[in-house]
């Protein structure tokens, strides 16, 4: 079919919208709304700001709500996020899976944190202290 009978949705002789049948508009019918023009381009979330309210209401002993390590995993994962951001959401993840007692959980998440920042010595002594293998 042309391609102009695609794109308009129109009947073969211009009889109106093709309303059955094989549709003539399948190549628009299922646009990403995305990709329509004038749409905003989306944001990202301020992840510093997040990071901050997260450590505030990490525990000082005990394991931390599973709803604030998934926070932070999602963040560590968030590839709109700086490196930076995205190593320190690692590293109160593994604050937080020590102090719950999940240390194999906590060393996972510091050598995630030492893979995105490699020469950052606070991480590096985290991973001494949870007493991880290098």
């Amino acid at each position: 079919k042309p391609i102009a009978q695609r794109d308009t949705g129109t009947t073969p002789g211009g009889g109106g919208t093709h309303t059955g049948g094989d549709r003539t508009n399948r190549d628009t019918e299922h646009a990403n709304p995305s990709d329509t023009a004038g749409s905003k381009p989306e944001t990202a979330p301020n992840f510093a700001s997040q990071l901050d309210s997260l450590f505030m209401a990490l525990p000082d002993a005990g394991a931390a709500p599973e709803s604030t390590l998934r926070m932070l995993d999602a963040i560590m994962i968030d590839t709109r996020a700086s490196m930076t951001d995205r190593a320190k959401a690692a590293a109160y993840a593994a604050q937080a899976y020590f102090q719950g007692g999940d240390r194999a959980t906590a060393c996972k998440r510091i050598r995630e944190a030492l893979t995105l920042e490699p020469g950052n010595a606070y991480y590096q002594g985290q991973q001494t202290s949870f007493g991880c293998r290098t």
